[in-house]
């Protein structure tokens, strides 16, 4: 980051509290950002001497501020926001003890509202143990200062939930942050198919595998994760593994699917049944498996052509091309498309049909 900028930062906060102005303070501080003054999206982390006060910068221009520590949080220094997931904002972290970088989520806690909702996908994460699924680390809650910023972004973008960025009552404060650390990836499926040129067929189709092993092991436990797409296929030393599970649910003994009054998932990947009638259950996990491995073999050179194939491929429909290259792929992910998801196969016996 610019000395610049750190300068700019402290002299700005200097003049509003001795202006009796600092709740101005955010206000004039992204000003300065989007009139290219300073710039927020550079700012790695900032830490007084005396650790009563680190700010994080994340791209969505929310500003937590902390007063009150716990003696793990001292040991910690939070970097640049790495993306955003169901409930809340991702952070690089480094643990000063350790030496070891983590991924860090950390969830809003708000005022009325039951803390059981928030802690659910740690007790959730916490007994999972598997190369394809992201390890867990810790957690803990920390109380936080109450932020007047308006709307706050806390999801993905498209991912629907009862807190998403749509849905959000303004007038709710937060009461405390849920930290989460995790395991720390190097990238995402989303950013691989950004970044790749052509398709490799081995390299699509161990990753494939590696989210098939992932959601087998997640629905042996009675897992529905309910939000599989690309963005939540983390990548570590090559081996892709599923993350964020703030939307996934555990099944009771006998229950086959759950009802909801809420919408979960993210709509390009969601099955029929859950868009017409909320109903989720494995098999709402392997259309959007079977998706996935669509985009696995397919390379799209823009949004809206990405856009348009997934489009036709919920009625069925492949391009020419596609037929062309992959005639025993197309039939498979049709089989995994089902509009009957009890014709879809299960986790089990796609590892146990699978010819590759």
């Amino acid at each position: 980051m610019d000395k610049k900028d750190i300068l700019l930062i402290y002299l700005l906060k200097d003049f509003c509290k001795n202006h009796n102005i600092e709740d101005k303070y955010e206000i004039i501080l992204n000003k300065l950002d989007r009139e290219n003054i300073l710039s927020l999206n550079s700012i790695k982390s900032i830490q007084l001497e005396d650790n009563q006060l680190i700010e994080y910068i994340p791209k969505n221009d929310l500003i937590i501020k902390e007063k009150e520590y716990s003696k793990d949080k001292k040991n910690i220094i939070f970097y640049e926001n790495i993306g955003s997931g169901s409930f809340g904002n991702v952070f690089k972290s480094f643990h000063k003890i350790d030496k070891n970088d983590y991924a860090m989520k950390i969830v809003p806690i708000y005022t009325d509202m039951k803390k059981e909702k928030y802690i659910k996908e740690v007790e959730t994460i916490s007994k999972l143990n598997h190369p394809n699924v992201i390890r867990y680390y810790n957690s803990w809650i920390e109380t936080i200062l109450p932020l007047d910023l308006g709307k706050l972004i806390l999801d993905g973008g498209d991912s629907l939930s009862e807190y998403s960025s749509e849905s959000i009552i303004e007038n709710y404060e937060i009461s405390e942050y849920l930290f989460i650390q995790m395991e720390l990836c190097d990238s995402n499926l989303s950013d691989y198919f950004l970044k790749r040129n052509s398709i490799n067929f081995n390299d699509s189709i161990k990753i494939f595998k590696d989210i098939l092993n992932g959601l087998n092991y997640l629905h042996n436990l009675n897992i529905i994760h309910r939000d599989i797409k690309p963005s939540n296929i983390m990548f570590s030393n090559k081996i892709a593994k599923v993350g964020d599970f703030g939307m996934s649910i555990k099944l009771e003994k006998g229950e086959e699917l759950v009802k909801s009054d809420n919408d979960y998932g993210t709509y390009n990947y969601l099955a029929p049944e859950v868009i017409d009638k909320k109903e989720y259950s494995f098999y709402s996990d392997i259309y959007s498996l079977g998706i996935i491995l669509f985009e696995l073999l397919n390379h799209f050179e823009t949004q809206m052509e990405r856009q348009k194939s997934l489009d036709l491929l919920k009625q069925n429909i492949f391009d020419d091309s596609f037929t062309s290259s992959y005639i025993k792929e197309k039939e498979y992910i049709k089989l995994l498309l089902n509009s009957n998801k009890l014709n879809r196969p299960l986790t089990g016996l796609i590892l146990e049909k699978m010819v590759y």
